[in-house]
């Protein structure tokens, strides 16, 4: 099997694989959950409340949050329903005064205050300590955040319940946090909580639970970065990936939010990383190339072998290893570079399906979400002329390379066409810089080859 086969097999091997584990069949849904009946609170007249993380909404009847506009995002985190509710006092109406960045809420005896704090943190003193909470909104169409939909608790350790585990209630003794999460967004109560359960409902995760009557929550991204500033223990709410593929996340993940700081385009960000990544690996291409170029000069002689002894086949391999000694060619460096790359081509992935840095992140003219597929398939497209081109110019070690590697092409356009266009715009320019490259060693270094 030729260099060229090995490397095209490797990758093509590696995505599918990657590819079973992210989209697995789906799973068979319940119609509706047993003996739950849950009671949705109608808003009253709203109180307004805004800073420079969100807009806030709550209604007098109540003294629940309705809406939670989150304004980096542009994302309203409640929907219908209220992010939680105080058991008894839902059908109370109160008089509110605002003071700075707090809201009281009064009647009769009872209160409610919030108090908004940075880092999307909300502290909350109420004279009832039961309260229900609603969860968050997301796109029950959405695969990523269907896959990331779960009720999560700390309890020494983070216990994820995905939510299609959650169609009878899970009872939860005690926690540390408790909340849920979407692929981008975390609800986190911050204080111990006792004798909560978690269910779905109408594809919502409802929380019940008894608190002090004062305690704080979180209501906003998952960010790494924010989330350790308020706990070390929630940083690993973000998912880095398997342990295999977390460090080069890291280094993807802050190396990007690096170059943003200066660039302002995630796109081009992601070209840029492309160029690095690039040149990082060009001595490994360059002993890649002229591997190849080695092996293309002496396939006349091993083709040679193969006639005179075709029916000793032990006979055969020891005068090919010969060979390759004798011209000091290892038939398996031009796997390396693209071997290495594939760890830093899952971690990409994982950042750009985790991070909310790029939830619709613009590109250039069509490209308005890099963490969705390209919507005309233009990038998939391109990726593949390239790719194709790439193959053409690249040293042939046998007569069937060149074939096999357009093939190998064909089938990265369907494996690529609905994966995200961040990722797309990414092997698309790495396969750019590789064409680059490669007819720089031709014309400039090697000297045409000669």
């Amino acid at each position: 099997m030729s260099n060229r086969i090995l490397i095209y097999l490797l990758i093509a091997l590696s995505i599918f694989f990657l590819w079973t584990i992210l989209f697995p069949p789906p799973k068979p849904k319940l119609d509706k959950q047993v003996n739950i009946k849950i009671d949705i609170p109608i808003a009253d007249s709203l109180i307004s409340f805004e800073n420079d993380l969100y807009k806030v909404q709550i209604s007098r009847k109540g003294g629940f949050i309705t809406s939670f506009y989150v304004k980096k995002y542009k994302t309203e985190l409640l929907g219908n329903y209220p992010i939680f509710i105080f058991k008894n006092l839902k059908d109370k109406s109160f008089n509110y005064k605002i003071f700075q960045n707090q809201i009281i809420l009064f009647s009769n005896g009872d209160s409610i205050i919030y108090r908004f704090k940075k880092n999307y943190l909300v502290e909350v003193i109420s004279s009832d300590s039961e309260i229900i909470s609603y969860g968050i909104a997301h796109n029950v169409q959405n695969s990523y955040e269907k896959r990331y939909a779960s009720l999560l608790y700390y309890q020494d350790k983070w216990h994820n319940i995905h939510e299609d585990k959650l169609f009878l209630p899970y009872e939860i003794k005690s926690a540390q946090f408790l909340g849920s999460r979407t692929q981008y967004f975390l609800f986190l109560i911050l204080n111990p909580t006792s004798s909560s359960k978690g269910f779905l409902y109408d594809s919502r995760i409802i929380i019940e639970t008894k608190l002090n009557n004062s305690f704080s929550f979180y209501l906003g991204p998952i960010d790494p970065q924010i989330l350790k500033s308020i706990d070390k223990k929630l940083e690993i709410i973000y998912d880095w990936g398997f342990f295999l593929i977390a460090p080069f996340s890291q280094l993807i993940f802050y190396s990007f939010r690096f170059f943003y700081s200066f660039i302002h385009n995630y796109g081009f960000v992601i070209i840029l990383f492309a160029l690095i990544i690039k040149l990082i690996f060009s001595p490994l291409s360059y002993i890649s190339y002229k591997s190849l170029q080695k092996l293309a000069k002496i396939q006349p002689q091993i083709q040679k072998l193969q006639v005179i002894y075709k029916d000793d086949p032990e006979k055969l391999q020891k005068e090919i290893l010969r060979i390759y000694q004798e011209e000091k060619v290892n038939p398996f460096s031009g796997c390396l570079p693209l071997f290495i790359q594939l760890p830093i081509f899952f971690a990409l992935y994982q950042v750009l399906v985790t991070s909310i840095d790029f939830k619709n992140a613009e590109f250039i003219f069509w490209i308005k979400d890099l963490s969705s597929k390209d919507p005309y398939f233009i990038l998939p497209i391109l990726m593949t002329l390239i790719s194709l081109l790439n193959t053409l110019i690249q040293p042939t070690t046998d007569k069937n390379a060149k074939t096999i590697g357009i093939i190998m092409s064909l089938v990265f356009l369907i494996i690529f066409i609905t994966f995200p266009a961040g990722l797309v715009l990414y092997w698309l320019s790495y396969s750019l810089f590789s064409v680059v490259e490669q007819f720089i060693f031709k014309k400039f270094i090697l000297k045409g080859g000669k």
